[in-house]
């Protein structure tokens, strides 16, 4: 029987830091995996970070989880979603009204000038529920 717990990056918007969206959605990513908050563990310690050290998480956990904001994903996400889907991870959004993982499948920019809340959308594969 394989033991071995699987990590998950788990991407969001500073905009939903200690939000209520932000704990129940880390109640759900701990019940399937081991969660690595970035920005407990990378930014913290090293504000300045490049997406060096973020992708390198990204490659250690092989799969994401993010949190969307007013429907829509900051720069910040999009890079680790895309960088991800590039690595063919898979990537899943938390749906809050549901309480479930929905697998993505793409990410496109949106507002190019909007680098917090309206930068880029996503589409889902509602077949891969979690």
């Amino acid at each position: 029987m394989n033991n071995i717990v699987k990590k998950v990056y788990f991407a969001h918007s500073k905009l939903t830091y200690g939000s209520k969206e932000e704990h129940l959605c880390k109640i759900k990513i701990s019940k399937l995996f081991q969660l690595f908050c970035p920005n407990e563990h990378i930014a913290k310690k090293n504000p300045q970070a490049s997406h060096n050290l973020y992708n390198k998480a990204i490659d250690d956990c092989k799969r994401i989880v993010f949190i969307p904001y007013k429907g829509f994903i900051g720069k910040g996400v999009y890079s680790n979603v895309a960088y991800a889907l590039s690595k063919k991870y898979p990537v899943y959004v938390y749906d809050s009204i549901n309480d479930m993982l929905i697998k993505v499948i793409s990410v496109c920019i949106n507002d190019s000038t909007d680098w917090s809340i309206k930068y880029a959308t996503y589409k889902t594969d509602n077949i891969e529920i979690l």
